[in-house]
């Protein structure tokens, strides 16, 4: 047996002759108390002296009675015997928290500046002056389409008008003058103006054989080759510009008048491992009678383009927000056979510990944390762990470690 054993061993012993000399002494106390009390009725004692006599015996019972309780919470803090029997519980200190809830949709990320282009004139691609991944500015030429039977039909048709514009400045002339008839006048002129729209038709036309960029941007994909006929209904190219995109999210109805412009949000994107604080920037004004949602938008830089169009966001937007709270877990939360909720706090007697039921009134719930509205107040000490195996005015030894 080691010397701490021994030395612990001979505290108790001494702590308990404490103990027992002090109920001896008492109990002497109170015989010779009942003796006097005798004697001093036989003795016609006066009432005065009795009484006296009595809180005095009273005032040493007391004390006693308090020496008692400081011995047995010391043999406590020392025999550890019988605190081990108790059943073991965590606490949580209640403390002011934040509540936050959030409605919690998918969404889809997505660019204004992310198209496909078309030819708008058919013909046969000539010329490709771009490749797949090169960045162009706004108004580069990006392909060329063969233009030479619109650019003969353009010679053709300004040659016709050169003459027609001839021919009515003359009969313009001859009408100011007087002469000549009105219907001559009228179809020079018609001939003219029909002339003229023509060459600007063709000249728009040969335009667009001319494939520009509308923006600046990335050549993401080229669905075409030189060579190959283009024409309105295939693709030729996509080009990309994804500095600046946006997550699109379906929320339904019920929320329409928790979520407004400018409401706090956060978008997670779970392929990469990010999560972006941002807020609402549109809110819809029509609700889709098909699934009964409305469309949310939310503007998010993107400098460094690791953020691609269609990938999927976990958007959970801030519809509640309430400084010092009190939240627990929903997970300690218990309900009795009348319904009511309950959780377990620590009721502190010297060094005794027990546990005492208090009935709550549950507020919002979010991420399985529950906000308390009654019941609980700030500095409680609630069993988050080992509620299920207590009953109310039970002891239990607390391990926080």
């Amino acid at each position: 047996m080691t010397n701490c054993t021994m030395q612990t061993l001979t505290q108790k012993v001494e702590i308990k002759k404490q103990i027992s000399e002090k109920i001896i002494n008492t109990t002497g106390i109170l015989i010779i108390g009942i003796l006097l009390f005798s004697c001093a009725s036989k003795s016609n004692t006066s009432l005065e002296k009795m009484i006296q006599e009595r809180d005095s015996l009273k005032a040493e019972h007391e004390k006693i009675n308090l020496r008692i309780q400081e011995l047995n919470d010391a043999i406590a803090l020392i025999d550890t015997s019988k605190s081990s029997s108790y059943t073991s519980v965590k606490t949580q200190l209640i403390i002011p928290e934040t509540f936050e809830h959030y409605i919690e949709v998918q969404g889809n990320l997505q660019s204004d500046k992310n198209i496909t282009l078309n030819a708008e004139v058919p013909g046969i691609i000539k010329n490709i002056t771009i490749n797949e991944g090169d960045y162009v500015t706004k108004g580069q030429t990006l392909a060329l389409i063969d233009a030479e039977i619109i650019r003969k039909n353009l010679e053709e048709v300004k040659t016709s008008y050169a003459l027609s514009k001839t021919l009515f400045e003359k009969q313009e002339s001859l009408w100011k003058q007087k002469i000549g008839s009105e219907v001559q006048y009228l179809q020079a002129k018609t001939q003219k103006e029909s002339l003229e729209q023509r060459v600007e038709a063709l000249q728009a036309q040969l335009d667009k054989t001319v494939i520009k960029a509308p923006f600046d941007g990335v050549i993401d994909q080229i669905f075409t080759r030189e060579g190959e006929i283009a024409n309105g209904m295939l693709p030729l190219m996509r080009i990309v510009n994804i500095s600046t995109v946006y997550v699109s999210a379906d929320v339904p109805e019920n929320y329409i008048l928790n979520v407004k412009r400018g409401s706090e949000a956060k978008l997670e994107f779970p392929s990469l491992n990010e999560v972006i604080n941002t807020k609402v920037t549109q809110v819809a004004s029509y609700i889709n009678p098909g699934n009964r949602t409305f469309k949310v938008r939310f503007d998010i830089p993107n400098q460094n383009e690791i953020l691609k169009p269609n990938l999927i966001s976990v958007v959970k937007i801030n519809d509640l927000k309430i400084d010092s709270s009190i939240v627990i877990s929903n997970d300690i939360i218990q309900q009795d056979a009348k319904g009511n909720k309950f959780v377990f706090v620590i009721d502190t007697e010297g060094n005794n510990k027990k546990v005492q039921k208090k009935q709550i009134v549950l507020g919002e719930m979010y991420n399985n944390n529950v906000r308390i509205k009654e019941g609980l107040s700030f500095g409680d000490e609630v069993v988050i762990l080992g509620g299920n195996t207590v009953r109310a005015g039970e002891l239990v030894q607390i391990k926080n470690n």
